[in-house]
């Protein structure tokens, strides 16, 4: 009985880890593009203040075209710790028998 017990406690500290470490990947997924995107952003608000050009859509492509390259640059990484949180979950699942 006390065996069952701790085994059920493993599993909720592993599925309980397991859900931190992926509420991680998101905040780090989404901080990486967002940071580039506020970044450039802030670089054409300022060319836009001192120029005196207020054009909405300068700051749109820049923001949209860093964002796109950013992706390219990071996707691989993106998806390769996706991949690796994916097999990490899918062994925990298998050692639930």
């Amino acid at each position: 009985m006390l065996g069952c017990l701790s085994l059920k406690v493993f599993f909720i500290v592993m599925f309980e880890y397991y859900l931190g470490q992926g509420i991680f990947l998101i905040i780090l997924f989404v901080a990486i593009p967002l940071s580039v995107a506020s970044f450039f952003g802030l670089i054409i608000s300022f060319l836009q203040a001192t120029t005196q050009i207020q054009e909405q859509s300068i700051t749109f492509f820049v923001k949209i075209t860093s964002v796109v390259i950013t992706f390219l640059i990071t996707g691989s990484w993106m998806i390769e710790k996706y991949k690796n949180y994916l097999e990490e979950g899918f062994i925990i699942i298998s050692k639930i028998n």
